[in-house]
């Protein structure tokens, strides 16, 4: 075996700087519509929310007492912007909450929800089924036991799947129990139960997405019945019956019994939505949308109308992006023009913000998909194909410098083009990689050898 480069070993070393593949650790891009417009209306309520559950069933202790309310002022702030990074302060206030031996269940649960934006020194690491196991015998309210259960279920998801599907079932009961809550907040309810029902759509937990939207719509009309954010969320669970009874193979894999719930659902989709935005417009109603017309192909036109809605309210919206990107592939509406073009668009449009550069590398990729698979390799050499992803990946670095995990994908697709050059500048430019998302030590050391003979 030849010795590794010296390129490779600088890189080898520093791989523990990214133990997770490239997409766990890119940064979200953060969620501008939610933060500018909710943060100041809503943040009393959650202030109040999360004091008033510790004063009530908190673990109390003059040793944590008070650092513990600092802690949980600083987290209402944090679920009122609806920011996904918690700031500095937060994290430092987690801390010393720990030092003081804090044994509260809320307290291990916001250690789990935080941890991975914590540093790994001198700290003891609560994962959420901990944290869901000790919030299960508090009293503590179901909204937060909700949580608590829902993310153990996440975590769950790969390892134990049986055990993941009880502690969703034990979760849309919490939810049951958190929407009966007379001062519950509507935008609470709302996105409590968007992450219930896209959560199990995504998953195709289909009997339990069933028994969510079958015992939590009717609580979210009945209760709120025209506030836009319920609104949003009944639209959502109607979009994800409809999609979970049509399934996203071809259409003559359908069932007629698939056809019958899809034609349903997805009207009812999009009243709750068109109504949701005739009280409140709001970036994310018109996404759902894009997703209600790739079902029901009306037209262009009406894509279109919804596409620029959506990104004028949030610039950064990469989700509409997506959804686009799906809507023009040559199996649905599109063409393979029309998918370079958007792909060009998403990677060069000064006016677009956040991760939506990284949409012309996913139209690519689904471009990809529409050839036998013997013929992909050849499409990725293609120069037409490299000029989009390269501008979409410029482009994204101009707007997330701070970004290491994707450089990794940068380095990836550019061996799998062959673009020597690029290749080599950003193997250079890399300062962390993962064995793991390379495919080993091997794999790797097989890409920089290749690079360095083409410098």
């Amino acid at each position: 075996m030849a010795p590794f480069p010296p390129l490779f070993l600088r890189l080898l070393a520093l791989s523990a700087c990214l133990a997770a593949t490239w997409s766990g650790c890119r940064p979200s891009a953060p969620k501008t519509w939610e933060e500018r417009t909710t943060a100041a209306r809503d943040e009393p309520w959650y202030r109040q929310h999360l004091l008033d559950a510790y004063e009530a069933a908190g673990t109390k202790d003059p040793r944590w007492d008070r650092s513990m309310q600092r802690l949980l002022e600083d987290v209402a702030s944090h679920r009122a912007r609806a920011a996904v990074k918690p700031s500095a302060r937060l994290l430092k206030r987690l801390e010393a909450v720990e030092r003081e031996g804090c044994t509260d269940p809320l307290f291990y649960y916001l250690c789990a929800r935080y941890d991975r934006f914590r540093g790994n020194a001198g700290r003891r690491h609560i994962d959420h089924v901990t944290a869901h196991l000790a919030m299960r015998k508090s009293r503590y309210c179901a909204l937060e036991k909700f949580f608590a259960a829902w993310r153990a279920g996440a975590q769950l998801e790969r390892s134990d799947p049986s055990g993941s599907r009880q502690y969703y079932a034990e979760g849309i009961d919490l939810l049951k129990a958190a929407l009966a809550d007379p001062t519950l907040l509507p935008r609470e309810a709302g996105g409590a139960s968007r992450l219930a029902l896209n959560n199990l759509g995504f998953l195709d937990e289909r009997e339990l997405l069933r028994r969510a939207a079958q015992e939590i719509l009717p609580i979210l009309l009945e209760r709120w019945p025209h506030d836009p954010d319920v609104l949003r969320s009944v639209g959502i669970g109607h979009l994800e019956l409809a999609w979970a009874a049509r399934g996203g193979g071809w259409a003559s894999e359908v069932t007629s019994e698939g056809w019958a719930q899809f034609a349903e659902h997805l009207p009812a989709a999009a009243r709750a939505l068109e109504e949701s935005w005739a009280l409140a417009p709001h970036p994310d109603t018109a996404t759902e949308m894009m997703s209600v017309e790739l079902g029901q192909g009306e037209g262009r036109a009406r894509l279109e109308l919804w596409f620029q809605r959506a990104m004028q309210l949030d610039p950064a919206n990469e989700l509409a992006c997506g959804r686009k990107v799906r809507y023009l592939e040559p199996r649905w509406y599109g063409s393979e023009r029309e998918l370079f073009e958007f792909g060009w668009e998403c990677a060069t449009n000064p006016a677009w913000q956040g991760h939506v550069p990284l949409a012309g590398i996913s139209a690519m990729l689904n471009l990809a998909d529409e050839y036998p698979e013997k013929e992909r390799g050849a499409f990725w050499l293609r120069p037409e194909v490299w000029k989009v992803v390269r501008a979409s990946y410029e482009r994204y670095f101009q707007l997330n410098p701070d970004d290491k995990g994707t450089r990794q994908a940068y380095v990836k697709d550019a061996y799998r083009s062959r673009a020597w050059k690029d290749l080599n500048r950003q193997l250079k430019l890399m300062e962390c990689a993962s064995m793991e998302y390379f495919g080993g030590e091997e794999a790797f050391r097989e890409i920089v050898e290749e690079a360095m003979a083409h410098q």
